[in-house]
């Protein structure tokens, strides 16, 4: 099973897109998601109990992921470079995730695969629209 652990900034369409392209999953986040996606939703604290696969969102969600010691595989999927715009931009802490020996990296499309290989260590998958199944089946 895969658990993904949702950042602060899901929406309905993050949900829609996991529901329509995934089937062992279930999600971790803070707060409530619709009621229009009958999805498997557990409270944030409860990853700390996961063995399965683990999937971060951003990088608060990889910090945490990077610490826990019960999945079998982490994995930090970026969907944006929500790093580019932070003042001060503190090389360090972005290493400590992207270049963790614990922590695949998995990337929504070929752009970002080269500049992140580039930068840290070369991403384990391309995935688009939330779809893990290449990764639920390895």
């Amino acid at each position: 099973m895969i658990g993904i652990l949702l950042g602060e900034a899901c929406d309905d369409q993050t949900i829609e897109s996991v529901y329509k392209n995934n089937k062992n999953y279930c999600l971790f986040g803070m707060g409530a998601v619709s009621q229009k996606y009958p999805v498997p939703y557990l409270q944030t604290l409860r990853v700390y109990d996961f063995g399965g696969t683990v999937i971060s969102t951003d990088i608060p969600t990889a910090i945490l992921v990077a610490k826990l010691k019960m999945p079998s595989k982490k994995y930090f999927y970026i969907r944006s470079l929500e790093w580019v715009g932070f003042q001060p931009l503190i090389y360090e802490e972005l290493k400590s995730i992207y270049l963790n020996e614990e922590v695949e990296l998995i990337v929504s499309n070929e752009k970002d695969y080269g500049l992140i290989k580039g930068l840290f260590k070369e991403p384990k998958f391309i995935v688009k629209d939330w779809n893990f199944s290449e990764i639920e089946n390895e």
